[in-house]
Formats: C-alpha cells, structure tokens, sequence
C-alpha cells in the first residue's frame, strides 16, 4: 500500500529518487536481442527461425522490418 499527502502520487511516495533508478531494457530490446538469436542460431534460416520463436514467417518479416534489420 502506497500512502500519500495528496490526491496525487509522486515518485517521492513510492521512496524512489529519480537519479537512482536502474533502468531495465525496454520490451523491444528484449524482443529485438531475442529475435537475432533466433536468426542466428537458424543460421538465417528464416523459416526455422519463425518455427524457433512460434511465430509465422509473416510475422518474423513483419518484426525484422519492425527493427528495420538486414539480415
């Protein structure tokens, strides 16, 4: 439970200092590291990477133009 002294949540409330928050990696970077993996380790063999990631080569196209990647 997070109280506060207003109607409004500040990052004060929550005990955080803004200059000493890690910042995690976003979802797209995760999905972007994940998905040159996938590539990789299908020596650009995109219909088994599609089959690795179980997703269609449709969508792997769409997410490599997604990231505007040449592989």
């Amino acid at each position: 439970i997070v109280m506060c002294e207003d109607h409004t949540l500040l990052v004060a409330d929550l005990g955080l200092d803004n200059n000493e928050r890690q910042l995690l990696p976003s979802v797209d970077q995760i999905d972007l590291d994940y998905l040159l993996q996938a590539i990789e380790e299908n020596k650009h063999n995109m219909s088994a990477a599609a089959r690795h990631l179980g997703i269609s080569r449709t969508t792997l196209y769409r997410l490599i133009k997604k990231y505007n990647l040449n592989v």
